[in-house]
């Protein structure tokens, strides 16, 4: 509670209120409710209270957890591990996260030191099983958040055989906004005897959530109005349309005293992990972006800039333009 209580956490959502005596209870669960329904504290807080009571397996064992909660994306594990480790640590839990597009080396390390939870994303989970770094025979609780979101993204393939590779006997809660596209086989085969909790439509609008509209005549009143909102307490997100206008929208508040960071099209992700704080304090005001997929970020606040070329394959090519160089270099010869 005092681990809760210290993260501002004062109420519960409806979706915690709901699943939480079967979650507690050992049930599997089927949660249908969307991002920012509370999901994650309500698998949280029953698989911290499980593996550190009834469950709780004596000592910590190199590449053998007892809790496993799979996401689609490694911003999304982040989140979850950021929930999950103050409760963790309140119990001695430690929880580690495992992702793609960046070395393996620190969490292989993780892994051999010993974890109670692994918070990972399939495909990166999959390879360091393939290398024998981690074994799932030891789970007793696994969770697939978002599972709609691996369907669309095609993991679901991945997320069957890593799911047979958990004990049959072990508890699995399942969160979804839909059962579409294969979601129900993954429900149908690894939940038993489930209970369905619902608490909101998938298009339906988040509670926490407030919108405002504002109409605003003029080139000059909208600029006025941006600055306002960028320049106000706390952490704002601002989306533009495209690369060139978030970078114009980043060097105004700049020269407006506005602390920003841009993220647009061509960053790597380790540089994007490297560079933006961990503490929130330290972070900049204002975070502007384009509304299209995300793979580069420049700073002004942080002085680097970079540029990655993804093809359609996940391995990270670079391409420089060789020959034209080369006849370059006879032209001057």
């Amino acid at each position: 509670m005092r681990a809760l209580a210290d993260g501002g956490i004062t109420s519960p959502f409806p979706i915690q209120v709901d699943t939480l005596p079967d979650t507690l209870a050992g049930r599997d669960v089927l949660g249908r409710g969307k991002t920012g329904s509370g999901k994650t504290l309500a698998f949280s807080i029953p698989m911290v209270a499980r593996l550190a009571g009834d469950l709780a397996g004596g000592k910590r064992r190199p590449g053998r957890p007892l809790g496993l909660v799979l996401a689609p994306t490694r911003e999304l594990a982040t989140q979850i591990t950021a929930t999950l480790e103050p409760l963790a640590s309140a119990y001695d839990l430690r929880v580690t996260t495992i992702f793609g597009g960046v070395s393996q080396h620190r969490q292989v390390q993780a892994l051999k030191a010993g974890v109670d939870i692994v918070v990972a994303c399939p495909g990166r989970l999959e390879d360091l099983m393939k290398q024998k770094f981690v074994s799932l025979d030891a789970v007793e609780i696994t969770v697939l958040d978002e599972a709609d979101h691996m369907a669309d993204l095609g993991f679901l393939p991945v997320v069957t055989r890593i799911l047979a590779a958990t004990p049959t006997q072990g508890q699995r809660l399942l969160f979804s906004a839909t059962l579409d596209n294969g979601v129900d086989k993954l429900v149908k085969r690894f939940l038993h005897n489930e209970v369905l909790h619902s608490v909101d439509e998938a298009n339906s609008p988040v509670a926490a959530m407030t919108h405002h509209v504002f109409d605003v005549h003029g080139v000059e009143a909208k600029k006025d109005l941006v600055h306002k909102l960028a320049s106000g307490t706390g952490r704002r997100i601002l989306f533009m349309r495209t690369k060139h206008q978030a970078r114009k929208l980043a060097r105004q508040l700049t020269e407006a005293g506005i602390p920003r960071w841009t993220c647009t099209a061509t960053c790597r992700r380790p540089r994007v992990t490297a560079t933006w704080p961990r503490s929130p304090q330290a972070r900049p005001a204002s975070l502007s972006r384009p509304t299209s997929r995300p793979a580069a970020c420049t700073s002004t606040t942080w002085s680097w800039s970079c540029t990655w070329t993804r093809p359609p394959s996940t391995r990270r090519t670079c391409t420089a333009p060789a020959a034209p160089r080369a006849r370059a270099a006879q032209a001057t010869s």
